[in-house]
């Protein structure tokens, strides 16, 4: 209900330019454009041409060593074989599964390549290192200089490309690896003092992905004094995105980017 009256309140009475906490506010299309699949090429492609400007996406490694974009390690929710994973299947394997959704799985590669010559572009990488029992730390190392290689090696030059994780082994793994890395951690917490601390003080990260509820514009502030950016997720709704706006976001990862920017565009928010 106060989503709802934040999203009235904003529609009826303000006009003109709205950034709340200094920047406007960005737009993360979850998985690449979940309006249109689940990262998939079709949804990043339908994405870049509606000109949202972040994408995040989930990157995992097959049996066979290959980079993988899908967003679980069991494959029952996608194929409907609950029996795999994809650390347990080749990437043949995995090309050779038929999805529910009709579409084919794509490489890192694949996706790099989409981004290639792509100005200005905002991508978040996250880092999916588990379950432990499948990544040890042997096989989670191996995975980070994959990753890092492969992206930074395509990365255009203006591009703001983030890796990320709620597993804290590849965070500390990519930062002593490779000194200067951009990287988000991801907490099942809001935006509060706890977070915050782990953030800044404990991973040295700086960047931090919370929850949006619970969170508080108080405590977006205080992250931002620590000098962190500042990721509210996952919206599902217009009212989640006027919210984040409220409450000083740096950005907002969305199921729904397409109507958001829309409802944005049409009553000058966050423009």
């Amino acid at each position: 209900m106060i989503r709802k009256i934040y999203t009235l309140f904003f529609a009826l009475f303000l006009s003109g330019s709205i950034a709340f906490a200094g920047q406007p506010l960005k737009l993360v299309a979850h998985c690449g454009g979940r309006e249109v699949g689940e990262n998939v090429l079709e949804a990043f492609e339908e994405s870049y041409r509606q000109g949202i400007p972040g994408y995040e996406t989930d990157i995992r490694m097959t049996k066979d060593g290959v980079l993988v974009i899908n967003h679980d390690s069991k494959l029952g929710r996608v194929c409907g074989r609950d029996d795999l994973a994809i650390e347990t299947v080749t990437l043949e394997e995995l090309m050779a599964l038929p999805r529910k959704d009709g579409r084919s799985f794509m490489t890192l590669d694949t996706l790099l390549d989409f981004f290639e010559g792509k100005s200005g572009v905002y991508v978040e990488f996250e880092m999916k290192t588990r379950p432990y029992d499948l990544i040890p730390q042997s096989r989670m190392e191996e995975y980070c200089d994959k990753l890092y290689k492969a992206v930074t090696s395509r990365m255009p030059a203006d591009a703001d490309y983030v890796f990320s994780s709620g597993d804290v082994r590849p965070l500390k793994y990519m930062q002593q690896a490779f000194p200067g890395v951009k990287m988000m951690y991801i907490t099942d917490d809001p935006v509060c003092d706890a977070s915050i601390y782990i953030c800044s003080k404990v991973l040295c990260v700086g960047q931090l992905a919370a929850k949006l509820d619970g969170t508080s514009r108080k405590a977006v502030e205080e992250a931002h004094r620590q000098g962190l950016r500042v990721n509210v997720y996952t919206g599902k709704t217009i009212d989640d995105a006027v919210l984040a706006a409220y409450l000083g976001a740096d950005y907002h990862c969305t199921n729904v980017p397409y109507a958001v920017q829309d409802f944005f565009k049409k009553n000058n928010i966050n423009q």
